[in-house]
């Protein structure tokens, strides 16, 4: 394939661009066939327009170098691994697709079918997801994907024909060990791809409705033991799980709702792969073919941690694989901005604040959920601050709310209430959901 040719992928509307030095595009090209071997794609005549670029070409040592490039990148991303290469080209093709207008929201997880039941796995950073994945396709099990899918309007996820990347050194588990070595894929010092090809993975474009979802917890040593949520504590772990393309806040959150509503969600705490693997696969088949009797698997609330303030929902672009944004507990992330809070550099207690027009105010159960006015971003809001943001309709300065707090509230040490208001009204502002009275 020659400097200039373009493919295109099923379901993106523009072919990448394929660009550079012939010695670098060739043998890449063979790798970039094995990875995409459950994406379906053709070389088209390249067009005119934005889309995506890949670039080949030679780095300052003379290494291989791989550039990919895409309209809403704010800078393109270069590594010398082909294996990263594939990793970064695939992320903005999931990207293309959920910006075209397909009505499909993008979901940092990763999707099992146990028993014929379809099982989203969601987890933080290095929680193991993809290893899980990896041991479930060991017994033999089908995967969805380990770390992207799409998600409908209709509740069906969809799946992009991603093999797991799993990174190395391999977790001490012999049967994951062994299944990795034999079906490896692409893989540098870092990572390794399985081989989608020789692997039980639906391919892309496969979908299925989630008869259950799994927030993955890894603790050294710990047992494994299975424990299911409440809706609304499921619904405030789901949110993060989301990645934000831009101005999809409300059916993100309508999205989400559903789903906890819909579907049971559990807790999977556990220490080892392999036991955490047979667990999951033995109590949630139990659990799920009796759902009238609960008395196996007790409900457990996660506690709010900011009772008398606000936090994000979820956050903005999309991120590499492995690597979710998080919210810091020192501040807020809204539509991919970190917000944290400086000492010294609080607003005057007597500013007068008020809601900024255009920001809505969802409400879920207990919870409520602010969005920007351009729809880039969630924003929670428990009781507490549900009700200073009904006052904020009028001009409202952070003294005014604290004593209207001390007064509902006499048992509360004073300095927390005049913290905890000073917080709130810092992140709002900052996350420009509020403004001052004469802005």
């Amino acid at each position: 394939m020659a400097d200039g040719s373009a493919l295109l992928f099923q379901g993106v509307p523009q072919p990448i661009r394929l660009q550079g030095a012939a010695e670098v595009l060739h043998p890449f090209m063979a790798e970039l066939h094995t990875f995409f071997a459950l994406w379906p794609f053709r070389e088209v005549t390249p067009q005119t327009g934005p889309g995506i670029t890949l670039h080949c070409t030679w780095d300052a040592d003379g290494c291989p170098l791989f550039r990919v490039d895409a309209p809403w990148l704010p800078v393109p991303f270069e590594d010398t691994s082909p294996t990263c290469a594939l990793c970064n080209l695939s992320i903005e093709l999931v990207s293309a697709e959920c910006r075209a207008g397909t009505d499909l929201l993008c979901l940092h997880a990763a999707a099992v079918r146990l028993d014929g039941v379809c099982v989203l796995l969601l987890g933080t950073n290095n929680v193991g997801k993809s290893s899980l994945v990896a041991c479930l396709l060991a017994d033999g099990h089908v995967a969805y994907g380990d770390d992207l899918l799409g998600l409908g309007h209709d509740g069906e996820i969809h799946a992009f024909g991603i093999a797991p990347r799993l990174r190395l050194p391999l977790p001490p588990s012999a049967r994951v060990a062994a299944f990795a070595q034999g079906h490896a894929g692409s893989h540098d010092a870092h990572y390794l791809y399985l081989d989608p090809a020789r692997i039980p993975l639906a391919p892309h474009g496969t979908t299925a409705v989630p008869q259950a979802v799994v927030l993955l917890q890894r603790r050294a040593g710990a047992s494994p033991r299975l424990l299911e949520l409440t809706s609304q504590t499921a619904l405030l772990r789901l949110l993060p799980r989301f990645i934000m393309l831009g101005g999809d806040a409300i059916p993100l959150l309508e999205r989400a709702t559903a789903l906890a509503q819909r579907v049971p969600v559990f807790v999977l705490r556990y220490g080892s792969l392999d036991a955490g693997a047979a667990c999951l696969a033995k109590e949630l088949a139990r659990s799920l073919a009796d759902r009238p009797c609960q008395a196996r698997i007790p409900k457990w609330a996660i506690p709010d941690s900011r009772e008398s303030g606000a936090e994000a929902g979820t956050t903005g672009d999309v991120k590499r694989p492995g690597c979710p944004k998080r919210v810091s507990p020192a501040g807020a992330c809204l539509g991919g901005r970190r917000l944290r809070l400086r000492r010294g550099r609080r607003a005057p207690a007597l500013v007068l604040y008020r809601q900024r027009p255009g920001v809505r105010l969802i409400r879920q159960g207990k919870q409520g959920f602010l969005t920007s006015v351009a729809g880039h971003g969630l924003y929670r809001l428990n009781t507490l601050g549900q009700a200073i943001w009904a006052l904020l309709e009028s001009p409202l300065s952070r003294r005014e709310a604290a004593s209207l707090l001390l007064e509902a509230f006499p048992a509360e040490p004073p300095s927390r209430i005049h913290n905890d208001i000073a917080r709130l009204f810092q992140d709002l502002h900052r996350a420009g959901l509020i403004r001052t009275f004469f802005d």
